[in-house]
């Protein structure tokens, strides 16, 4: 989970939530939707790519196969939510 969106779109794709802004990635390369494709093929079928801070409210960890998330700085930094990406981390790194 970061920021930093714009590095996994190619450079003619629309920002998801900001559609005046494109990606910057000039390898026309689609991170996001490579990440997608790379977790059915694990056979996890409950992942999630988020970009919203309501969409990351809504997460249920135990049900989450994995999660790509890409945030505004601001909605980063915020103290509460830094204390969850640290539960995150630790959950789905634990063997």
């Amino acid at each position: 989970m970061g920021g930093g969106r714009k590095f996994f779109y190619p450079n003619t794709a629309r920002d998801p939530e900001y559609r005046r802004q494109y990606g910057s990635r000039e390898d026309n390369q689609n991170l996001v939707e490579m990440w997608k494709k790379k977790q059915l093929d694990l056979n996890r079928n409950n992942s999630q790519y988020i970009y919203k801070k309501s969409e990351f409210d809504a997460i249920v960890p135990e049900s989450t196969d994995s999660l790509l998330g890409e945030m505004k700085t601001k909605e980063c930094l915020d103290k509460s939510l830094k204390r969850f990406f640290l539960f995150l981390l630790l959950f789905f790194l634990a063997p």
